[in-house]
């Protein structure tokens, strides 16, 4: 706030309270103009000034008290109408302003940080009702309200489902990595891989914008339900299609299906789920399509079900799995 209208401001409130001349009710007024000429965020244009000065004219009525023989009574109506009148010009500024930093000074936001250690996982609903599950070995933070541009935004170490409320007014973006995933409603699977720094993000329904935050000029890629997207570190965007998107949910479920899936979607959702590098020996074995469902457990045990059913077997060199024929 400049100083004119800092002092058009003071110029106008000292003529409504001139009619008082305790000194209690002066402290209190300058007290808060203090707090109010502090807040250079509160920029108001001379329109939106103009127009608030112009409610309190019409709300503030500040009327000289008639003298009390009783001193102390006296006192209590003075101070209580600078209180009143105070609070009424501040509830006006704020109807203008309530993103600046002078409405946080009432209401500050907090950040809010919730984290998993291994073999846990926690559910967590936000202020606007979306739901957060959070798997092992992540943490999420999030703010207590809405940022100063009305967005709802989500920073996410790890994994987690995301199931989104609906508000086009406000749009829910969780920031994973190098990654930015917007909504505005639906729900999805982000998995951030802490090793490679790739992110894999799953529709289960609804649409969500992935997109490079290196690269905010670039075309976001939109995902729909059934779809996923990754993110890699070098900032590649890859689109494709999942027989079954669920099995990105494995860790919620407990449950791996795939029906009629080719080998290599096989390899490669198996490679974003257990952030593992998972290659095909033979290009023959990409036509190979697989049927089944269990139970997630760990790696080797779901590729040794994998290549016993389809006659395959798997090595793992320098961190790499390789699916072959046998030998």
């Amino acid at each position: 706030m400049d100083q004119d209208h800092q002092h058009r401001i003071k110029q106008l409130l000292k003529q409504y309270f001139d009619g008082i001349d305790h000194p209690e009710a002066a402290t209190h007024f300058e007290e808060w103009y203090r707090q109010l000429s502090l807040d250079e965020s509160l920029d108001l244009s001379q329109e939106e000034l103009d127009l608030a000065l112009g409610r309190m004219a019409e709300n503030i009525r500040v009327k000289k008290q008639p003298r009390m023989r009783i001193l102390n009574r006296r006192m209590l109506i003075n101070v209580s109408a600078v209180a009143a009148s105070v609070l009424l010009l501040v509830s006006c500024l704020l109807s203008f302003k309530q993103g600046t930093s002078f409405y946080n000074l009432f209401h500050p936001i907090k950040e809010i940080q919730l984290a998993t250690l291994a073999g846990q996982s926690k559910t967590l609903t936000l202020p606007d009702g979306s739901i957060i599950h959070l798997n092992e070995n992540a943490a999420v933070t999030y703010t207590n309200r809405y940022d100063h541009d009305g967005k709802r935004e989500i920073f996410l170490w790890g994994e987690a489902f995301f199931e989104v409320t609906k508000n086009p007014q406000h749009p829910f973006i969780v920031i994973a990595g190098k990654a930015n995933i917007t909504v505005l409603g639906t729900s999805f699977n982000v998995s951030g891989n802490q090793v490679d720094s790739t992110v894999v993000v799953a529709v289960r329904d609804g649409r969500v914008a992935l997109q490079d935050s290196r690269h905010a000029d670039n075309a976001a890629m939109v995902l729909s339900e059934g779809e996923a997207g990754i993110l890699s570190k070098e900032g590649a965007l890859t689109h494709y299609t999942s027989s079954n998107v669920a099995n990105y949910l494995s860790w919620m479920n407990g449950q791996l299906t795939f029906n009629r899936a080719a080998l290599k979607e096989v390899a490669l959702e198996l490679e974003q789920i257990y952030h593992v590098p998972i290659r095909l020996q033979d290009t023959s074995l990409e036509k190979i399509h697989l049927t089944l469902q269990y139970r997630r457990t760990d790696l080797p045990a779901v590729l040794d079900l994998i290549c016993n059913s389809l006659n395959l077997e798997h090595t793992t060199r320098n961190g790499v799995v390789w699916i072959s024929n046998i030998r």
